[in-house]
């Protein structure tokens, strides 16, 4: 009889571990940092060029505020656009602000959904001024920590991934052939698609590194419960044995 009451207590306790660690899982997921980025580009000074705000899979965002500077110096602002990932329900702002520091200001507000997969927020089309060179940053930037929740009002851990534009000027290069980007012989058409090749590439490979990480993180969990539970069971035979000897 206590035999069978004490394999109750080591199941119980088998099964509570369990619990636990699938708890542990879910706000291991729960609480990773959704990654805002955007591409790092190379243009030529006097060409217009679109940057895309990129946000990573199941945000579950509902509502924020996000700025990108940029400086107006090297840059001017041309155009701006949502994401197709987007609610078109939601109430959308997109706000180009010169001021001492000029950003693109995006505001999203959507009470009744959220977003859950990997794309585009907004695209920005700027244009590299005529006696730009060099290298200009963007930088991404959430106000307040506020402006960054799920539908009830949350708040989303995040991080940034600042990008560089490297505008190649060839009025004041020494050579102009050797900062040209694109030999004669290749057409618009081929460079455009190999552009797009390397963003497609660009983001497989970002996905693949974030499907890596989440399966190791739930290698290690399930390493960790099947050594608990082997310890625990261990345990549990140990103590049954002590306790027939001494019946």
């Amino acid at each position: 009889m206590n035999m069978v009451i004490n394999m109750k207590r080591i199941i119980s306790l088998f099964l509570a571990l369990v619990m636990m660690f699938t708890m542990f899982s879910v706000i291991s997921f729960a609480t990773e940092k959704v990654k805002l980025s955007i591409k790092n580009e190379t243009v030529y000074a006097g060409d217009e060029f679109t940057v895309s705000l990129f946000i990573s899979d199941n945000s579950k965002m509902s509502g924020a505020v996000i700025d990108v500077y940029y400086d107006e110096g090297a840059l001017e602002y041309v155009s701006s656009k949502s994401g197709a990932i987007l609610d078109e329900n939601a109430n959308i702002s997109i706000k180009n602000i010169s001021s001492t520091d000029s950003k693109v200001r995006f505001t999203y507000l959507s009470p009744n959904s959220s977003v859950t997969s990997y794309g585009v927020l907004m695209s920005i089309t700027f244009k590299a001024l005529e006696n730009a060179s060099g290298t200009t940053d963007l930088k991404i930037s959430i106000p307040n920590a506020a402006d960054f929740v799920t539908k009830d009002l949350t708040k989303i851990s995040y991080e940034v991934s600042n990008p560089s534009i490297k505008i190649i000027n060839n009025s004041v290069s020494e050579n102009k052939d050797e900062t040209t980007l694109v030999p004669e012989s290749t057409s618009v058409e081929e460079t455009t698609f190999e552009t797009q090749t390397q963003s497609t590439t660009e983001k497989i490979e970002n996905e693949n590194n974030e499907n890596n990480e989440k399966d190791n993180k739930v290698d290690v969990i399930i390493i960790a419960m099947l050594v608990a539970g082997i310890l625990l069971v261990t345990g549990g035979i140990v103590i049954l044995s002590k306790n027939k000897k001494k019946e």
